[in-house]
């Protein structure tokens, strides 16, 4: 039995797995539920933590977080999978989303970049500001890359392997995304650091572009398919025991 985030569903599950032989397996979505209901996920974590079979982490550095209170044996790492878009070509437009995230948007930082002589779109997502995921796929054709501004580590990123998917390259502060590689984005350290890398670019967005495949990385690795598989292998490797 699969545990999404619903509390009232994992009592239920409980009740169950006392009558039935069944394993439960959480995935990463039912800990999100910490950032909004917090006395009740401390109450799921004090009576059932030992009930759950299989605790699905959606990264290496999620699994690393969870140790402290789970055994290390009944995690296994599942990330979310995304469809897959279009490969589109290189365009070389000098145009780029801002996805600014759970941050303040600095409207003084985007008309920095805008001097460079990039046109910028924004993407804010910031509290309880959900952004439409419509405009945001609309948004990514016609685009050369996004540039993410955040303080946030992911345990995932979706919204990387969503413009990653579109074949978009994300520039991102150093570090805060477990799946980034040389083929999907370059990372930056400083507001210094993502200049220079913005100034490479205007230089000639072409030739810059030229040195990504996020859209490969994808289709090979972060398809909804592959991580559907991914899961199924997981549920039969643990029905097994």
């Amino acid at each position: 039995m699969i545990w999404l985030d619903n509390i009232n569903d994992l009592q239920w599950l409980a009740k169950i797995k006392q009558e039935r032989n069944i394993k439960i397996l959480a995935v990463p979505t039912a800990y999100q539920i910490r950032e909004y209901h917090s006395l009740r996920y401390q109450e799921i974590r004090q009576r059932y933590i030992d009930t759950i079979d299989i605790h699905l982490t959606a990264s290496q550095f999620e699994t690393d977080c969870q140790k402290e209170q789970i055994n290390a044996a009944k995690l296994k790492i599942w990330w979310s999978g995304v469809a897959l878009g279009k490969n589109n070509p290189i365009l070389g437009n000098k145009k780029c989303i801002c996805y600014v995230k759970a941050i303040p948007l600095d409207t003084a930082l985007i008309t920095e970049i805008e001097k460079l002589g990039i046109q910028c779109s924004v993407i804010h997502y910031y509290q309880n500001m959900n952004y439409n995921y419509f405009d945001w796929k609309e948004k990514l054709q016609d685009v050369d890359l996004v540039v993410i501004l955040t303080d946030i580590q992911e345990t995932q990123g979706i919204a990387y392997f969503e413009a990653w998917a579109e074949n978009k390259p994300t520039i991102h502060p150093k570090g805060l995304c477990p799946y980034s590689s040389n083929e999907t984005s370059l990372e930056y350290a400083s507001m210094e650091e993502l200049f220079e890398i913005l100034k490479q670019y205007t230089h000639d967005p072409k030739k810059f572009l030229k040195q990504f495949n996020p859209y490969e990385a994808i289709k090979n690795n972060y398809t909804d398919e592959i991580s559907v598989q991914n899961l199924l292998d997981i549920i039969n490797e643990n029905t097994k025991s």
